[in-house]
């Protein structure tokens, strides 16, 4: 092909070619067992005819003149040189790759999260700026058209930042997105390899989001619906026409009108299944929760505190039909302030807060993202900012067989399929199960108090009691021990000597028994008897499978019993912490937990005990071995 390692590898990311593993990689690359990229001889044959690898033999020719003209310091040249350096297009391959735009849209997870998590790190070669500029470019655009079409289903914060889910076209497509704090690039990390790929998917974006957008009836590239009057600096300034499309709260400007007919056709078919079977409801039930996800939070207008991520709850809010405002101070393109008397929640991280409105809920961010996940809006009194919130469950529900289920994860299946009744019905026993929770830890937490006090007060006044009473009782118990002494000697002399008299003569009378030794303990184990039955039934299967498909049936079966251990020990772990919320077990007993002491059974000794003699005569042999040697 004529071509160096890195623009082959270039070439091969923008065509969709990957390397393939043979059967015998030793067979395949001719007795050489060392690893190298096979690709099949097809493919490299469909490489050579691509017209983009002419652009690439242009480009390598034209970085060799421009070395030899810096090693010269002719800078004019080098500036014809840069102004002559050929330009390609992907359109012909992203087409190649996705002829459908269906196609397209089921292959958007990869490339999305890839845009979102470069629209965040810094330039750094070979990432240069124009690269940041059209990620943050396109992940804006992105994030309008889930807000327009309102098509957000899920959302999870965990440890690697946030997860989204968004229906487009009957597909669902789930991305990640790095929380907002500074990205170090990692050293091993090849970016040489990272921006060719992403060359790619910002080309691919570029044509998906062409489209979606036009589908909600929007103008691309964005541009909003009136600009501000601007003044002075502030008119030369481009940030500040950036900021209204980059707050996801600004109108936008469309091709048509905004039609209302959608809205009207949901609640006609929710009207329809209202009167209709269970059945039918079941069926339509997802149809039923996108309709409901969609006016989740109508209505309700949220003002977002100044620590909070103002993106990420702006989506998810405006998604669902709500109204967002943040401080001026925070981001421009705020709609209201905060002592404005309309707002009905003020999402707030911080434990105080200095003034406080009667008229609205203060709550934690994870009561936007709970009650998206369940179509439900969630109580707000277990988010209040000072209460201890409750466990933030995954979304992505999977059903395995044995797999371990908690508690919060079953209650929301069972908000996810119940009716508006049943779902307050589950609410109210939610709440009922709060306040239990609740009174129980205040009844610990005094009781603990009490005993501290308690403890305190009597050994003060035992010390006191002991030295005043003391005195007095020792002298009237000596008196009346030493009576009791003498009576209880005599009565249990004469009634030793009757019982060895009577003993002797039924021993002489009887026969003589067999001498019987005390055998080993035998302990039976409900759990052993449980796996030597599984180890049967396994040879059982394993004898009637066939030879080919035996090891596959193995690698599943050490795959289902490491679900069952990993499910045993999530089961534990879920037991401990709620002692712990009942006061039972302290914090590092849940951490550092304590092995019980087990039970050997005989032939686990005999085991135990094997083994070390062959450690010991292994260890015996090894000095012995070291010694010879020395000689």
């Amino acid at each position: 092909l004529q071509l160096n390692l890195c623009s082959f590898n270039r070439l091969c990311i923008i065509k969709g070619l990957f390397p393939i593993e043979p059967k015998n990689r030793i067979k395949a690359q001719k007795g050489d067992s060392k690893y190298r990229p096979l690709f099949l001889k097809k493919d490299i044959k469909f490489l050579m005819h691509d017209p983009l690898i002419w652009t690439i033999r242009e480009e390598m020719a034209l970085y060799k003149k421009m070395r030899k003209a810096n090693h010269k310091n002719d800078v004019s040249k080098v500036k014809v040189i840069k102004r002559n350096k050929p330009i390609y297009r992907l359109d012909q391959n992203v087409l190649e790759r996705y002829p459908s735009f269906i196609d397209a849209v089921k292959d958007l997870a990869d490339p999305l999260t890839m845009v979102f998590l470069f629209a965040s790190i810094q330039a750094c070669r070979p990432v240069r700026e124009h690269h940041i500029s059209r990620c943050q470019r396109l992940k804006t655009e992105f994030m309008t058209y889930v807000i327009e079409s309102r098509s957000l289903t899920k959302a999870f914060i965990s440890t690697r930042g946030y997860y989204y889910e968004a229906e487009i076209i009957g597909r669902r497509v789930v991305w990640t997105v790095p929380h907002n704090c500074v990205t170090d690039v990692p050293p091993n990390a090849d970016m040489k390899i990272m921006v060719h790929f992403l060359e790619f998917n910002i080309a691919m974006l570029g044509f998906v989001n062409f489209r979606l957008l036009s589908k909600v009836n929007l103008r691309y590239p964005l541009k909003p619906a009136h600009i501000p009057r601007l003044t002075g600096s502030e008119k030369k300034d481009l940030d500040n026409f950036k900021n209204l499309m980059v707050s996801l709260n600004y109108p936008m400007e469309r091709t048509q009108e905004k039609q209302q007919s959608d809205a009207e056709a949901d609640n006609i078919d929710s009207h329809l299944i209202e009167g209709s079977t269970s059945r039918t409801k079941q069926a339509f039930s997802e149809s039923l929760q996108c309709v409901e996800r969609r006016k989740l939070f109508a209505g309700l207008k949220f003002f977002i505190s100044q620590e909070n991520n103002r993106e990420s709850l702006t989506l998810v809010i405006r998604s669902c039909g709500g109204e967002v405002s943040w401080p001026s101070t925070m981001f421009p393109c705020s709609t209201y302030v905060v002592d404005d008397q309309c707002v009905t929640h003020q999402i707030v991280d911080r434990p105080d807060v200095q003034k406080k409105h009667l008229s609205r809920y203060y709550i934690q961010p994870q009561w936007v993202y709970d009650s998206l996940n369940t179509v439900t809006l969630q109580p707000c009194q277990s988010y209040f900012p000072d209460a201890a919130l409750p466990p933030h469950v995954c979304p992505f529900l999977k059903n395995y067989e044995g797999w371990y289920i908690p508690p919060e994860e079953e209650t929301m299946r069972k908000l996810l399929e119940a009716t508006p009744e049943e779902k307050q019905e589950i609410l109210n026993n939610m709440l009922q199960e709060e306040q239990q929770r609740q009174s129980m830890m205040r009844a610990v937490d005094t009781e603990h108090l009490s005993d501290d006090d308690d403890d305190d007060d009597n050994g003060y006044e035992d010390s006191d009691d002991e030295l005043n009473t003391s005195g007095k009782e020792s002298d009237e118990n000596m008196s009346v021990d030493e009576e009791n002494k003498d009576t209880e000697e005599e009565n249990n002399d004469e009634g030793n000597n009757a019982k060895e008299d009577s003993k002797e003569d039924e021993a002489k009378k009887a026969p003589k028994k067999p001498e019987v030794r005390r055998g080993r303990e035998l302990i039976i184990k409900a759990s052993e008897e449980a796996e030597k039955e599984a180890k049967n039934e396994y040879k059982m299967k394993a004898f009637m499978i066939h030879r080919g498909n035996k090891r596959l049936y193995n690698k599943l079966r050490e795959k289902e019993i490491r679900s069952m251990r990993t499910n045993n020990r999530f089961k534990e772990r879920r037991e401990a912490i709620e002692l712990h919320k009942a006061g039972k077990l302290t914090k590092e007993e849940i951490d550092y937990p304590v092995k019980k002491p087990v039970k050997l059974t005989i032939g686990e000794k005999k085991k135990k005990n094997y083994n070390r003699r062959v450690a010991s005569a292994v260890k015996f042999s090894r000095s012995a071995a070291n010694k010879n040697r020395d000689k």
